[in-house]
């Protein structure tokens, strides 16, 4: 009696050899079918992503580093136009006009803008007359400035012609100095060959139907088949031209700007000066906050288009060249032209009248120039 008393207190727990090993047995085999659920599982996912990645090999080219590039030099120098040389790029900038700020102010910068074979030519064009003379005599250039060298008061009369130069640079920089209109410069006359040329491209029907696309005038606007007037200029040291907004006293008429750079030498870097830059820190108005200056590089073969009446045009300037241009080879040469709409109804002739009464005109043709101030000095 003791001992079974003993064994209902204290029950044995412990299975017995056989039953234990049914149960391991029981155990494992039902985690069978959950291993081989994973495993198949894993083996199709793997088939499936093969598929896929093959799939899409055969039907998408592969990336490389060129193709990378160009990709970015699409998004840095813009985009292409139908009908259009070039990459565009329209940007926006914060600058002013005489009647006040203007905030995302649209530019066009079109680079490679011309045919190459042709840009080169007009370009070489202007450098051998250039490099025909040593010092101030530059061949056919003829040095220009909105001042004759006698006084101050003797402002924005155009004076182009190889005479007074030192005097002419000299008063040019002290009215810049003032913060008043000057420029000084050089220009080929309108009887040389290129600037001829360049007339007959620029009112071409291909010149005038291209910067209609990048402006994005509609098929019933039209600019006119004559551009208004076109200068051919170099910039040699510390030669510049001061804030102005190519306005022409007109603030109805709709006057396109154009200025293309056909520069040579090594290509620009910035000690060489020269940028043409759109500002807003103009005499007639205070900083504003969120003014900001927006520089554009004199690149070979760049045009800047951009409207500079109704509503007036942002103020610009080209920037001193700097001696380190010269050192290097660079010659700063390029034109500058406008177009009018053709419904505004303008003649060329009515447009060079506003011009002349904005920017000054000759003050004598070259010859005559030339001999009175001969005569002057005898």
């Amino acid at each position: 009696m003791k001992q079974r008393k003993k064994n209902l207190s204290k029950p044995d727990t412990r299975s017995s050899p056989s039953t234990a090993s049914t149960q391991g047995e029981n155990s494992t085999f039902g985690r069978w079918p959950t291993i081989f659920l994973v495993v198949a599982g894993l083996c199709i996912g793997l088939f499936l992503s093969s598929r896929i990645s093959a799939t899409k090999s055969s039907t998408t080219p592969p990336s490389s580093p060129q193709r990378k590039v160009r990709k970015s030099l699409q998004e840095t120098l813009g985009k292409r136009l139908p009908g259009v040389n070039g990459l565009v790029k329209r940007i926006r900038i914060n600058t002013a006009n005489r009647l006040g700020p203007l905030k995302n102010y649209p530019l066009y910068v079109i680079d490679d803008f011309l045919p190459l074979e042709l840009a080169e030519n007009w370009r070489d064009a202007m450098s051998k007359e250039w490099n025909a003379g040593q010092g101030d005599d530059h061949g056919a250039w003829q040095f220009t400035s909105n001042n004759n060298g006698s006084a101050n008061h003797n402002l924005n009369v155009k004076t182009r012609g190889n005479h007074n130069i030192q005097i002419r640079k000299e008063v040019s920089t002290k009215l810049n100095l003032q913060q008043r209109f000057a420029y000084r410069k050089w220009e080929l006359p309108t009887s040389h060959p290129v600037v001829e040329d360049i007339y007959k491209y620029m009112e071409s029907d291909e010149a005038r139907r291209q910067v209609e696309r990048i402006l994005g005038f509609s098929s019933e606007e039209h600019l006119m088949n004559k551009s208004i007037e076109i200068f051919v200029t170099s910039y040699g040291v510390d030669d510049f031209l001061s804030s102005h907004d190519d306005s022409f006293g007109s603030d109805k008429m709709a006057t396109y700007a154009f200025v293309v750079s056909l520069t040579a030498g090594p290509t620009w870097q910035e000690p060489f000066g020269g940028e043409l830059s759109f500002v807003c820190s103009v005499p007639t108005q205070r900083q504003s906050a969120w003014c900001s200056d927006q520089s554009l590089s004199p690149t070979f073969n760049r045009a800047v288009l951009f409207k500079t009446a109704d509503p007036p045009g942002p103020h610009h300037r080209v920037e001193p060249v700097r001696a380190a241009a010269a050192a290097a080879g660079f010659a700063r040469f390029g034109y500058t032209g406008w177009y009018v709409r053709a419904r505004d109804g303008l003649t060329q002739d009515a447009m060079k009248q506003r011009i002349r009464a904005t920017l000054g005109t000759d003050l004598l043709d070259e010859e005559d120039e030339r001999s009175k101030w001969e005569k002057r000095q005898a």
